[in-house]
């Protein structure tokens, strides 16, 4: 039988300012599989294809609320996420990355 794959909390990263420049998520892991990003103070926008410019407001990207958050799968998506706040006030995000751990 297979063993199967077990994800443990890698890095916690707590109150990482968003503003309306564009930003990647921070202190990523090498070994990042999964990330839980939660969106705290304003509303952000995000997109998980570095090659597309994010922009504040309608059309920008995906909205996440905030007091909401979101699981991000895969190396490439986690690397290729970019994010810029919603409106007029800087947003703050948390992020807890996971990674690998064979039981």
């Amino acid at each position: 039988m297979q063993p199967h794959l077990v994800l443990k909390p890698l890095v916690e990263v707590y109150a990482t300012t968003i503003s309306s420049s564009v930003a990647s998520l921070p202190s990523i892991p090498n070994a990042a599989l999964r990330a839980q990003v939660q969106a705290e103070i304003a509303d952000i926008r995000y997109q998980l294809n570095a090659t597309t410019s994010v922009t504040g407001g309608t059309g920008g990207g995906m909205l996440l609320l905030s007091g909401t958050e979101i699981v991000i799968e895969g190396w490439d998506s986690i690397n290729r996420m970019r994010m810029v706040r919603d409106a007029s006030d800087d947003a703050v995000i948390n992020v807890i990355y996971f990674g690998e751990s064979q039981p």
